[in-house]
């Protein structure tokens, strides 16, 4: 399931790369190596999440992030609960 929760994220993010310009395939290169460098930095950084985000001087979703958090809180122990024995 973990595509789920990204995937059309990512896809948007390759959308709106090709809407300031850049090819389909320079979009998705573009974000690829993103997710790679994000995850290598969580992974293997020795860093807290607090910190990583500190290194970060923009965070254009940061009105949104309480919202989203609350998204996956909710779906996410609601499909558990289902799912649970």
């Amino acid at each position: 399931m973990g595509p789920t929760y990204f995937w059309f994220q990512w896809e948007e993010l390759v959308n709106i790369g090709e809407s300031f310009g850049l090819g389909h395939g320079e979009a998705k290169k573009a974000l690829h190596q993103m997710i790679v460098g994000a995850a290598k930095t969580l992974f293997t950084s020795n860093l807290t999440s607090e910190e990583i985000m500190d290194l970060i001087p923009l965070r254009p979703l940061a009105e949104e992030e309480a919202t989203l958090k609350k998204i996956y809180q909710n779906r996410l122990k609601n499909l558990y609960e289902k799912l649970k024995p």
